[in-house]
């Protein structure tokens, strides 16, 4: 399987779109205070990848739609990573325990 990944910088406001992309590589320069996950597809395997840059410190707010996520490390220069899978009405929910480095 060909996994379908976008590079995406945080944001206000930044919205998953389970039509445009599986796996999410998204650079921290800001905090992200509301996310959107629309069209998930049940059953199908997701990917978020968290770069925090040099400053580091910049939280991402977990919608309801997201669920078991774990904290991004804030740290300088820190890689969060999650996956989950998708469940019926837009629903992500984390298959295992977030790793960090």
């Amino acid at each position: 399987m060909t996994r379908r990944p976008i590079q995406l910088t945080s944001r206000n406001i930044l919205t998953l779109d389970g039509n445009v992309a599986d796996t999410f590589l998204i650079d921290m320069e800001s905090r992200v205070q509301k996310v959107k996950a629309v069209n998930i597809w049940p059953g199908h395997l997701y990917v978020l990848l968290f770069s925090q840059d040099n400053a580091g410190g910049h939280l991402f707010t977990w919608p309801g739609n997201i669920l078991n996520a774990q904290p991004v490390d804030l740290n300088s220069h820190a890689k969060s990573v999650q996956c989950f899978v998708g469940i019926t009405g837009n629903i992500l929910e984390a298959i295992a325990p977030g790793s960090w480095r």
